[in-house]
């Protein structure tokens, strides 16, 4: 075998995530960077129950989906884990999908309060043609999150 196989609907993801971590959805970059990943209409869906925020919410183009990795530096994401990108493409099909497995422990960054537990969740990522179309977040236990603004 001269080359390893890489899915490229989890290269896809996999660039969102190395993107993020090395600061290119931050700041004035964030609009021209997100382009490079996903289409201009993409849909981040992260909506969710929250006393503390009203950034759990559906983001749509990439200057909302900008607002979104906004919202996250709330939070110290440094422990944020990528545990699995599962690829799922039926036959023929223009688009796949690559269900992500991730998890972190929250921090929030203005009180500086820790959980004590990992929070979970699960991103479905659509893509077409290289590029993210559309992701749907699913976590459970943001409870642990809530409690660290009070």
């Amino acid at each position: 075998m001269d080359k390893l196989y890489v899915n490229p609907d989890v290269a896809a993801v996999s660039e969102v995530f190395k993107s993020w971590g090395g600061g290119k959805y931050h700041g004035d970059g964030c609009i021209a960077n997100m382009k490079k990943s996903f289409k201009e209409d993409a849909v981040f869906d992260a909506t969710g129950l929250s006393p503390h925020t009203d950034g759990l919410k559906r983001y749509e183009g990439v200057e909302e989906i900008c607002a979104w990795t906004k919202y996250l530096e709330e939070y110290d994401m440094t422990t944020y884990k990528v545990e699995g990108l599962y690829p799922r493409k039926g036959y023929n099909a223009k688009s796949g999908t690559v269900l992500q497995k991730g998890s972190f422990l929250p921090k929030v960054a203005s009180t500086g309060k820790t959980a004590d537990k990992r929070i979970d969740e699960y991103v479905q990522w659509n893509i077409e043609d290289g590029m993210i179309v559309e992701a749907k977040r699913y976590s459970w236990n943001l409870g642990l999150a809530d409690a660290l603004f009070e």
